[in-house]
C-alpha cells in the first residue's frame, strides 16, 4: 500500500469520526424536546443511524459496500438536518415575530446552535463520500 493511499484513508476515517461525533451532540437536546415537536423523534433516529453508518464506513473501507455505506451515512445526516430545521421553523418564526404563538421563541439560540453542529456533520458526511 502506498503512502498516499494510506493518508487518504486516514483522512476519510477522521472525517467520518468527526461527522459521527457531531451528529451525536444535538441528540441530548433532541431527547429533551422530543415530546414537544413531532419531527424530533425522527431526527433522533436519522442522526443515530447516520452516525452509525459513518462509523461502519470506516470499517468497510476498501470493501465492496464501503462506498455505499458512506453514501447512506451522508443521506441520513442530511435528512436529520432537514427535519431538525423543519421542526424548529415555527420557533424561529416566533423569535423573529417577537411572539410565542406557534413555537417556543426561547429555543431560538439552541436551535441555531445545534443547526450549525448538524450542518457541519452533514457537510463532513457528504464530503467524505467524494474523497477517494
Amino acid at each position: 500500500m502506498s503512502e498516499r493511499s494510506y493518508s487518504k484513508r486516514s483522512v476519510k476515517s477522521c472525517l467520518g469520526i468527526v461527522s459521527a461525533v457531531l451528529a451525536v451532540v444535538p441528540i441530548v437536546y433532541l431527547v429533551g424536546h422530543a415530546g414537544k415537536i413531532a419531527e424530533y423523534p425522527a431526527v433522533i433516529v436519522f442522526a443515530v443511524l447516520g452516525a452509525l453508518a459513518e462509523i461502519a464506513a470506516i470499517f468497510a473501507r476498501g470493501k465492496h459496500l464501503g462506498d455505499y455505506i458512506d453514501l447512506v451515512g451522508g443521506i441520513l445526516l442530511s435528512l436529520a438536518f432537514a427535519l431538525f430545521l423543519r421542526g424548529g421553523a415555527l420557533s424561529i418564526a416566533d423569535y423573529f415575530a417577537r411572539v410565542n404563538f406557534w413555537g417556543d421563541a426561547t429555543q431560538f439560540p439552541a436551535i441555531m446552535g445545534y443547526s450549525g453542529v448538524f450542518f457541519l456533520s452533514m457537510v463532513l458526511g457528504v464530503v467524505n463520500c467524494y474523497l477517494d
